[in-house]
């Protein structure tokens, strides 16, 4: 048994947060199990463990460390070789029978440790996080410690069990979202690390990254589409701007294009579509084995589990509130002397490491993205007071906005108004009934046309809008080529598709007309809850009408059409879409949905009314609430109108 344990964080370290919570957690669990003192880590306030006289300070400068501003470039230098004089100082005020105990022990410390024969225990979070709460790394260079870690330590059975179940878990959220739709097939996810992040250091200090693998990427590329996801939470804008740059400069290095990740990380592992990962050493390719993905880590991972001959005194797991209980380190440290009389604490909470560490990675999506918890216990403590507040704060603006200077996008938005004055508009839906239609005359008329219209083409229609809708943000992750590809005068976009399309086709957004619309959410401004709610300035704010079309329709209002003329719109979600698709949403949910499209075509046709203009129907469509006008020249023979 060591007689002495001395707690030390990596001496050149810019933050010691991880370290420090790590050993403030074990300090009495050590104490009560072992009867062991750990102290604290040099360059605290509390007194170290080192011999008198050791100063971080001069161990700092010893390894060429000019100023505390750089820390993070002395750090680089010196992780994997650190100067002789350095170590020399660290060593002779190492305690003589100590057990270092580290966390995130860097690679000169480990090595050096080996080659004097000072016992180390290194603590460090898992690179599995996928389990219900975190699970912490150790390993050891100590024989007996490492035999006593591995009899605790967590198997393969249940780790397979973690995954599976969260597997489970993920896979049934996904088939409870429809409307969420995604597919990863033949995919290679390329999985980008922070930039300063250490696990990336070479041994010259380098600081590596995917394009250093461009290479082996191209190979693993073939015959797979690109994505990009940064495994690390990042809201600051230099991350942000990192990961946009390291995504470009990919593109440009593979010759390929390189589009955003939009899924999450166990989105992407609990699905059963076709999709492998890569990357330099992010903790996420060592998760995919557990979910039978395909990974390649380029590089040696920061925290390797799996025993080779390269990573020798891999890695062992244990739970996050072992390292709590005095029996745990009595079991591990000091097993001949009395046990504890008090084994562990009792009735820990879920996630508690998680919390105490403030790290969720990518499971705090698992917890909250798309769930009703989060959702209802928002709408349960006031939700309906924030969206009045909302509500009133929307009409003040559009009221103040009337006398502003417009942005750009309202500008552009602003020439349209009147622009067709007295002429008539074509709002085309998805519906069966479409096909009735001369669809090649249509082409040519002014006309709207929605979301997965240009699935026309599949139909034998050469498909060149007039102007194009698109509300669906699952659409344009799932269409993205189809919709910058195809040609329309103008494009109207959702903010959030606009946004994401911007993005991913920044050159082709330069060369096209398309224009941004905001739409209200807030309950209260749905078109079918008040007969006012009817836009009269879409460069301030579209009304919902639970349909694109009645997006489409105070468009071509607010552009001066006298009449407009809708066709494919049958409110009949039982049948599917001209196209051959269903909606992904239930039948009861679509029908409740169609309740309030109803209303909210009545009141667009109240509006029309009001200024004598006409909006009507041109197919059938029996529970569409519109007068229906004859065009004997729209009028095509059923499928026959399509081109042989």
């Amino acid at each position: 048994m060591n007689s002495r344990i001395i707690c030390l964080c990596d001496p050149l370290s810019s933050t010691r947060a991880t370290a420090e919570c790590f050993f403030d957690l074990v300090r009495e669990p050590i104490r009560q199990g072992c009867g062991i003192d750990i102290g604290y880590a040099p360059g605290g306030r509390k007194p170290h463990g080192l011999l008198p006289g050791f100063e971080l300070e001069r161990f700092q400068a010893l390894a060429g460390l000019e100023h505390v501003s750089m820390l993070a470039s002395a750090q680089a230098t010196t992780y994997h070789q650190m100067p002789e004089a350095a170590q020399d100082y660290l060593f002779a005020h190492m305690p003589a029978s100590a057990l270092l105990l580290t966390c995130d022990i860097p690679p000169w410390l480990r090595r050096a440790c080996l080659l004097r024969g000072v016992d180390f225990l290194d603590l460090r979070q898992s690179p599995l996080r996928f389990g219900r709460d975190m699970w912490v790394a150790l390993d050891s260079s100590n024989g007996r410690l490492r035999s006593r870690l591995a009899a605790d330590a967590i198997t393969e059975e249940e780790l397979r069990l973690e995954a599976a179940l969260l597997g489970a878990n993920m896979r049934a959220h996904r088939a409870r979202r429809p409307f969420d739709r995604f597919n990863l097939d033949d995919a290679l996810v390329l999985v980008g690390q922070p930039r300063q992040d250490v696990a990336l250091l070479s041994e010259i200090g380098h600081a590596q990254c995917l394009g250093d693998f461009a290479e082996q990427l191209r190979t693993l590329a073939a015959g797979r589409h690109l994505l990009y996801m940064a495994d690390y939470d990042y809201f600051d804008k230099k991350s942000i701007a990192f990961a946009a740059y390291e995504r470009e400069a990919l593109a440009v290095s593979l010759g390929v294009r390189v589009d955003v990740c939009t899924r999450n990380a166990y989105e992407i592992l609990s699905a059963h579509d076709d999709v492998a990962l890569a990357g330099v050493s992010a903790p996420l390719l060592q998760e995919a084995v557990w979910f039978d993905k395909p990974a390649h880590t380029l590089a040696q991972p920061f925290t390797p589990l799996d025993e080779t001959p390269a990573t020798k005194g891999a890695y062992l797991l244990t739970h996050f509130n072992e390292l709590l209980a005095p029996a745990f380190w009595h079991r591990i440290l000091a097993p001949d002397t009395p046990a504890p009389r008090l084994a562990r604490l009792p009735m820990l909470d879920r996630h508690l490491g998680r919390e105490t560490l403030d790290d969720w990675g990518e499971y705090d999506k698992v917890l909250n993205a798309g769930r009703h918890l989060p959702t209802h216990a928002f709408e349960h403590s006031g939700a309906h007071i924030l969206r009045r507040r909302i509500e009133v704060l929307e009409r003040t603006q559009q009221t103040l906005q009337m006398g502003t200077t417009p942005t750009a996008m309202q500008a552009r938005i602003r020439q349209l108004r009147d622009s067709k004055q007295g002429q008539t508009a074509y709002i085309l839906g998805n519906g069966p009934s479409l096909l009735t239609l001369d669809i090649e005359a249509l082409m040519e008329r002014e006309s709207f046309w929605l979301n997965k219209a240009f699935a026309l083409e599949t139909k034998g229609f050469e498909f060149r809008p007039k102007y194009y809708f698109l509300t669906d943000i699952s659409g344009a992750q799932l269409w993205l080529d189809e919709i910058m590809a195809m040609p329309a005068d103008i494009k109207f976009f959702y903010r959030d598709c606009y946004d994401y399309l911007k993005e991913m086709r920044p050159e082709a957004f330069k060369q096209q007309d398309i224009i941004a619309y905001e739409t209200s959410w807030t309950a209260g401004s749905y078109m079918h809850e008040d007969d006012l709610n009817f836009s009269y300035d879409p460069s301030i704010v579209l009304h919902n009408g639970t349909s694109t079309v009645l997006l489409a329709i105070q468009y071509a209002f607010y552009m001066g059409y006298a009449r407009v003329l809708v066709g494919g719109v049958d409110l009949d979600y039982s049948q599917p879409y001209f196209h051959g698709g269903k909606t992904a949403n239930s039948l009861a949910m679509m029908n409740d949905r169609t309740s309030d499209m109803y209303q909210s075509f009545l009141v667009a046709k109240m509006h029309f009314e009001k200024y004598g203009r006409l909006l009507a129907k041109i197919t059938p469509s029996p529970n569409l609430p519109l007068d229906f006008v004859e065009d004997s020249m729209l009028i095509g023979h059923g499928t026959s109108s399509c081109p042989a």
